[in-house]
């Protein structure tokens, strides 16, 4: 029987936000919350070899661009991870000027993760932009003595900040106090950068990394932070300070803000993103029922054209009744329509390699999606290139 809303804690942050994670929802209720939990226990250690790989292809990729030994024709089909967001791909031809243009000339931009059972700070990425190309990142894990590290002026432990302000605003400008300290201490040739923090909570960060689509990953980014638009309290997540630009595309909307930025990062086609061989088989191995669930159902289930992303209708979470009731659907039109890889001539894994395809907004839904979309597979450095 599968577990229902009144099943979760009351003292779960995510109760409230958890219908606007579509994939976090559909494994809730086949695994409950504890298991759910559990997971992200499991998830977050491994989180230093991941993105140990994850940022070394994506620093190569862009070095290699730089260079000229990724060919222009070839970086237009190469796509790798974005420094920040670390969840959302870009293609390498268009890395330096997306990033100079939302977040400067030179930035720190710290991704910071909220445990969501007990609210505290769990888990810091950071990484270092100069002229809109990555180029310095590092990790504290959950249990390093950095987080132990008090704010000077409230003697507040870095880790306990949240529950002290139970705001992500003021949460995020007292963090930026304490982290630009440790910057300076690191490498103090960037002293004079901007410094900005991306707060999350962990459900938000693992609903995105079980999504593949590009289009849905800047779509849920504008749900996170535009949640007081459903009637949510706070952020699910958000930008301290948010830069200017990416406050100019929230208040276009759902549909103009994935818009926007998909022309930013792909050129308004679609990739399905890779995930590092190393994090499959943590999950395969020790979270199978995620795995089951969450990634080979959601690929069974298809997944939705940008078109299909720009018109998606989310669950009425102002309405109680919605709650009471379990209206979590999303809405989509033409689902019979989604994409599926078998007609890609892939099996799930082939596909988690990464995919980019010859597919836009403008696709319309009778248009077959098959092999012959495929513009280039892998990502970064490990990009194989189809057409």
């Amino acid at each position: 029987m599968p577990y229902t809303y009144a099943d979760l804690p009351d003292d779960a942050h995510s109760k409230r936000f958890l219908p606007l994670g579509r994939h976090l929802w559909r494994l809730y209720k086949a695994v409950g919350w504890d298991y759910l939990h559990a997971s992200l226990d499991i998830v977050f250690p491994e989180f230093y070899d991941m993105l140990h790989e994850r940022f070394d292809n994506t620093l190569k990729t862009a070095q290699m661009t730089l260079e000229g030994k990724i060919a222009p024709e070839n970086a237009q089909k190469t796509l790798a991870y974005q420094l920040f967001p670390p969840l959302a791909c870009i293609r390498s031809d268009l890395q330096q000027g997306t990033m100079k243009l939302i977040y400067g000339e030179s930035c720190d931009i710290t991704f910071v993760t909220l445990d969501d059972n007990n609210s505290e700070i769990s888990f810091l990425f950071n990484g270092h932009c100069e002229g809109g190309i990555p180029v310095d990142w590092w990790l504290v894990e959950h249990g390093n003595e950095l987080l132990e590290r008090r704010h000077q002026k409230y003697g507040y432990k870095l880790k306990d900040l949240y529950l002290k302000t139970k705001n992500m605003v003021k949460t995020g400008m007292q963090l930026i106090d304490i982290l630009r300290d440790i910057r300076n201490e690191r490498a103090p040739q960037f002293a004079n950068s901007t410094y900005q923090v991306a707060m999350v909570w962990g459900s938000a960060a693992v609903n995105l990394l079980y999504e593949p689509s590009t289009y849905e990953i800047f779509a849920g980014l504008w749900d996170g932070l535009s949640t007081k638009s459903y009637g949510l309290p706070d952020y699910y997540f958000c930008y301290v300070p948010s830069p200017p630009l990416v406050n100019t595309l929230v208040y276009l909307g759902r549909a103009n803000f994935s818009l926007r930025m998909a022309g930013l990062s792909t050129d308004l086609k679609l990739y399905l993103q890779g995930i590092e061989k190393s994090m499959i088989k943590v999950a395969k191995e020790k979270m199978p029922e995620a795995w089951e669930v969450g990634t080979i159902q959601n690929f069974k289930n298809g997944i939705p054209r940008p078109k299909h992303t720009l018109t998606c209708k989310l669950p009425n979470l102002k309405d109680k009744k919605t709650y009471e009731r379990e209206e979590f659907d999303w809405h989509y039109e033409r689902p019979d329509c989604f994409i599926h890889i078998e007609d890609l001539g892939m099996s799930v894994e082939e596909a988690l390699e990464g995919v980019y395809l010859d597919i836009d907004h403008e696709t319309p839904y009778e248009e077959k999606i098959d092999e012959s979309k495929i513009i280039s597979t892998g990502i970064g450095i490990h990009t194989k290139i189809r057409k």
